[in-house]
């Protein structure tokens, strides 16, 4: 076995090219996601079989990693794949959700959604592992090697989440992977890192694949904890991954001072997740914070005693069976191996479980095993995140989204990631029962005004339709608004991402007129952002946009002036598109909202729903065609006791609040995103 030294490499040098390919690698993760989010959706099972197969890949290319001779060749490629990204994104996006539609008679949407988003990440993953292995080859330990390569992971994450997409679009975050390769390529080769020729690939390590099970587990409990913890949302998912990263930064560099064994670290990431677990359950008894600052610092005080001495796993165990690429590509193969196969039997153990954290105790177990010199210890570990896990049940996180004692919780509808329930809360006058969909409680279940004013919603597009043969509604939720137009078009179909909304539909039939088995009625369990590839031009009379970008994490992308577009394309000539804002997003998010909608529809009408004389809701009505109001399509059926005391008339204090918008006002592009929509309408540091 032969082999080839690489040119000497200063020391500056080389930590700058662990740190860049860090910022390659997990800013690569990041922007393929919010590209897949655009082009086949983010439903319960697409997220975390994507990253798993990021993860996954990146172990396999890092297996080979010795065996490439010319590791900067990898990153010049992923510099094209970018590009590609970069000026064909549109026409990529539309091609692959067309392709979702076209396999999905034999595989289902979702499944459909999740191989093709799969096989879009496998490629570039692979590149992205064939050159960390050789990175930290030439940084020569493999401690400061994984140190600076996890702390370039965590600026890419804040560059990204925090300043690229929400201030420059999806666009820019591909020309900065473009110039982050391209500079990796070139560092590459400058340090002539080279193939070992004629060497044996590494091996899987049994060891390695457990602890990364373990830590996979909890992490994605962590993550669904997070989601139903902190606010604002769209910072919550970013917010955890940059301070696991940050921790793994610190725990190598903690690993680099104190050369602990393989074991030790064992141990003590059996103790730091048993430590985030109760303070986990500590969090769980106080309100919720307000504003990023204090979501942001609460996660890292959280998270930070689990996620420092995971860092150290990796180089412990290197470290002690020498540092060769051959070694570290193995270990790299086993602990992200184990880390995908963690984190999505997470997500799937979510919808079994009735509290997140028993995903994390199951993970904890597993180390338990294998800590030899102190299973005391470890075992202790056990017990308190198991005790964690009972003060942080579903109960518990679902009475924690309202700020007043006496919450009572009726039932609970557990799915892939998600948790929705139907709780009641003591008023003055009774007591009111309400929706709860992880994280936010969205409507209120009563007759009189919750239920009212969702129906008022469907009662806008009917009444401005000109014909009532088949409407297309994004978004269930408790079926209210959906069921309400169901009873007035002959065809309905009705679109939503969650696994637990159609037996959530069911329980509340009473209360959205029987829509789960009406038939005219056609369910569709996908991504919203799907729709215009799944129907043909010209198929509705009525579009009804339901979901709230306040409220979901993603639902910014369904407001962009690209899907509204595509959108209109669904819509008959006259046809007309009907959504919702409210009081609850701010003023400028208003603003931009409706500036988008003005930007795609020529004719609008801004209408206020007033219940128990207090306007709550803003319905605005949109279509390319003249509007025309038409009482008399309400004038059937329950529909008129159900709209008798809806005041559908327009506002003048609304009209000033969502004023038309000026030449130039900005308006919600995905090239081109408003951190109001992003940031449902929540300020950085503003309290819910």
């Amino acid at each position: 076995m032969s082999t080839t030294r690489n040119a000497p490499a200063g020391r500056g040098l080389a930590h700058s090219l662990a740190v860049l390919t860090g910022v390659g690698g997990l800013g690569s993760e990041v922007v393929y996601l919010k590209a897949l989010d655009f082009s086949v959706g983010s439903s319960p099972v697409v997220t975390p079989v994507v990253v798993a197969t990021f993860i996954v890949g990146v172990g396999v290319g890092s297996l080979f990693s010795a065996r490439v001779r010319r590791p900067w060749v990898a990153e010049v490629v992923l510099a094209v794949l970018s590009t590609a990204w970069l000026l064909a994104f549109p026409f990529l996006s539309s091609a692959m959700g067309s392709l979702v539609v076209s396999i999905a008679g034999a595989l289902g949407i979702s499944a459909s959604s999740a191989l093709l988003g799969a096989a879009s990440v496998a490629v570039p993953a692979v590149l992205l592992g064939v050159t960390l292995p050789a990175v930290i080859e030439i940084v020569g330990s493999v401690g400061r090697g994984y140190a600076y390569h996890a702390l370039g992971a965590f600026l890419a994450i804040v560059a990204v989440e925090g300043w690229l997409y929400p201030t420059w679009g999806l666009r820019a975050a591909f020309a900065f992977l473009v110039a982050t390769h391209v500079t990796v390529a070139v560092l590459l080769w400058l340090t002539s890192a080279r193939a070992l020729e004629r060497v044996r690939v590494g091996r899987f390590v049994r060891e390695l694949g457990v602890a990364g099970t373990a830590t996979g587990l909890f992490q994605g409990a962590a993550l669904l904890l997070a989601s139903v913890l902190f606010r604002p949302f769209y910072y919550v998912g970013p917010g955890v991954i940059a301070v696991f990263l940050c921790g793994h930064a610190l725990g190598a560099v903690a690993w680099y001072r104190l050369r602990l064994s393989f074991h030790g670290v064992l141990v003590a990431s059996a103790v730091g997740m048993a430590a985030t677990g109760m303070l986990v359950a500590c969090v769980t008894l106080r309100p919720m914070p307000g504003g990023a600052p204090a979501a942001l610092s609460g996660m890292f005080v959280l998270m930070a005693p689990a996620a420092i001495p995971i860092g150290a796993l990796l180089p412990a165990f290197v470290h002690e069976r020498s540092s060769s690429r051959t070694k570290t590509g193995g270990a790299l193969l086993s602990l992200g191996a184990g880390n995908a196969l963690g984190l999505v039997a997470s997500v799937v153990l979510s919808a079994l479980l009735p509290a997140p954290w028993v995903a994390a105790v199951a993970g904890l177990v597993l180390v338990s095993v294998f800590a030899r010199r102190a299973p005391l210890v470890a075992a202790g570990a056990v017990l308190v995140l198991a005790l964690g896990a009972f003060f942080t049940n579903d109960t518990r996180l679902v009475q924690r989204s309202e700020k007043r004692p006496g919450v009572e919780v009726h039932e609970i509808f557990r799915g892939p990631g998600e948790l929705t329930a139907i709780y009641s809360v003591p008023r003055r006058e009774g007591s009111e029962r309400r929706l709860y969909q992880t994280g936010y409680s969205p409507v209120g279940l009563q007759a009189e005004p919750g239920m009212r004013m969702e129906s008022s919603i469907g009662a806008f597009g009917v009444a401005y339709a000109r014909r009532l043969r088949r409407a297309l509604v994004l978004g269930a939720g408790s079926g209210r608004t959906a069921g309400f137009v169901a009873t007035a078009f002959a065809r309905t179909d009705v679109i939503d991402v969650g696994a637990t909304v159609p037996p959530l539909l069911e329980r509340l039939h009473e209360l959205n007129y029987g829509v789960a088995t009406n038939p005219r009625v056609t369910y569709h369990e996908m991504d919203a952002v799907l729709a215009p590839s799944l129907f043909e031009p010209r198929a509705f009379d009525l579009i009804v946009h339901t979901v709230h970008p306040g409220y979901v994490d993603r639902a910014a992308k369904l407001y962009t002036q690209e899907y509204l577009h595509r959108l209109a394309d669904l819509l008959a000539p006259d046809g007309v598109l009907v959504a919702w804002s409210d009081r609850s997003i701010s003023p400028a998010a208003n603003a931009v909202l409706y500036s988008t909608f003005a930007s795609v529809f020529a004719h609008r009408d801004l209408l206020s729903v007033h219940a128990e004389g207090r306007a709550s809701y803003f319905a605005i009505v949109l279509a390319r065609a003249p509007l025309r109001y038409r009482r008399q399509n309400l004038a059937a059926g329950p529909l008129v006791d159900d709209t008798a005391s809806i005041d559908l008339r327009s506002s003048p204090l609304d009209r000033r609040r969502l004023s038309p918008p000026s030449t130039g006002e900005r308006v919600h592009r995905f090239d081109r995103p408003a951190i109001e929509i992003l940031l449902g309408g929540h300020r950085w540091h503003a309290s819910w």
